[in-house]
Formats: structure tokens, C-alpha cells, sequence
């Protein structure tokens, strides 16, 4: 019999010894995961800038935005530098009209803006089915350097708002590129326009349409300035 209580105690010990490893087990995971999550490199910040800069530009005005940038390249979330010589960038450049409501079909480039096409770059326009258009293409890299250079001839008067972009966000999830330190959510990108530069945001307040008076006035960092936001008035 007492052999028998000696074994009812074993399996109970053990039993209990099962019951607090499992919580401490998942404990131990999931801050494993979460120091993980936190060390993913996954905000990465270029740079753009534009010359001249200016608020008010005239009819006939040409405009040169120039992206030049080493591959060890700077990432907000983590605080470091990592090599990205293996990626796409995948760059386009919007641009809208401020002072009337928000259609990408009655700014086109070409119409209002005239793109000046350089052949030492894959940059072009790239039309889309409802008639508007934007352009995009990909940075060159050299020498361990990525770049960009492309000219802009202003046709009409009007307020513009202007957006140089890095789509890394594909099908409701950024898309994953593998390099050295990379984990598997992806990653997105912070287009520093000139500098941290206030890039005419101003006007953005004065816009007819909330989507520009409103949610980005409201909230410049994240959907104006991390999206290389740039806004001017082109004059007669």
C-alpha cells in the first residue's frame, strides 16, 4: 500500500510539474518572439530632394528631383544600418491638384506636368485604365550607390501636391525581400523629402478637400512627410 501512495504521489508531482512548466514554457516564447518583433528592422528612410525649392513657381519652370543614397541604409524602427544592395525600392511619384476636389484623373503628367525623360534611368509614366497616370520605374545602383534623377516642366496654373513613394506594400501586407537582419513581416520606407524640410504643408490647409484640409494636415508625419509629401503653387 505504501508502495502504491508512493507512486500516486510521483505521477501527481509530475502532473503539476507539467501544469507550471507549460505557462512558464509559453511565458518564455512569447517574450522570445516579442524581443524578436521588436529588433525586425522595418521602417528604412531614404532620401529626396528637390531643386530649386520654392512655394510659388511659373508657368515653363522646370523642377529636378535627385534620390542618391549608399546601400547601408538607415532604419527608424531599430535604430541601425543594413545592407541593402539586393533591393527593390520600387519608387512612383504621384502628383493632384489642391485646389479643387480630389480626382487623379485631372492631373496627369504629360497634362499638367510635363515629364522630362532621362534614358539613363528606368523611370517612365505608367497609365492606368481610368486615364490617370503616374510615374515609376526603379533606382539604378552602382558603385554600392542607389539612383534616382528625374525633371519636371510645370504647364498649368494651379496648387499641387506632389508624393514620391517606395511601394513595398503589395496585396494588404508589405512584401518580404530577404537581406542580412530581415525578418518576415517586410518592411515599409520613410521618403525624407529635402531634408525634414516643411516641404509647403501649409497648403494643404487651405484645400477644398478634407482628404488633404484634414486627415493629412492632421497627421503631416505619417501621411505627408513619410510619403515624401512636397506641395507648391505653379503661377502664370
Amino acid at each position: 500500500m505504501k508502495r502504491i501512495k508512493f507512486y500516486i504521489n510521483q505521477l501527481t508531482q509530475k502532473r503539476l510539474n507539467i501544469k507550471i512548466s507549460i505557462p512558464i514554457l509559453t511565458f518564455v516564447v512569447s517574450f522570445i518572439c516579442a524581443c524578436n518583433k521588436d529588433e525586425c528592422p522595418s521602417l528604412f528612410e531614404i532620401p529626396i530632394e528637390i531643386s530649386p525649392q520654392k512655394l510659388e513657381y511659373h508657368i515653363g519652370d522646370t523642377i529636378t528631383l535627385t534620390s542618391k543614397f549608399y546601400k547601408m541604409v538607415y532604419d527608424r524602427a531599430t535604430k541601425k544600418s543594413y545592407d541593402m544592395s539586393e533591393i527593390r525600392w520600387k519608387p512612383f511619384t504621384n502628383i493632384d491638384r489642391l485646389d479643387s476636389i480630389f480626382d487623379f484623373t485631372k492631373t496627369r503628367f504629360n497634362k499638367n506636368i510635363y515629364f522630362v525623360k532621362d534614358l539613363n534611368y528606368k523611370y517612365n509614366i505608367f497609365t492606368f485604365s481610368d486615364g490617370s497616370n503616374q510615374l515609376n520605374g526603379e533606382y539604378n545602383y552602382s558603385n554600392d550607390t542607389f539612383d534616382l534623377k528625374y525633371s519636371l516642366v510645370l504647364k498649368i496654373k494651379g496648387t499641387y501636391i506632389m508624393k514620391h513613394v517606395s511601394a513595398n506594400y503589395i496585396g494588404g501586407h508589405f512584401e518580404h525581400q530577404s537581406f542580412k537582419g530581415s525578418c518576415n513581416d517586410g518592411f515599409d520606407v520613410f521618403t525624407n523629402m529635402n531634408n525634414g524640410a516643411d516641404n509647403n504643408s501649409i497648403l494643404l490647409k487651405d484645400s477644398p478637400d478634407r482628404i488633404y484640409s484634414d486627415a493629412l494636415y492632421n497627421d503631416l508625419e505619417n501621411r505627408f512627410h513619410k510619403a515624401g509629401g512636397y506641395c507648391f503653387k505653379v503661377l502664370l
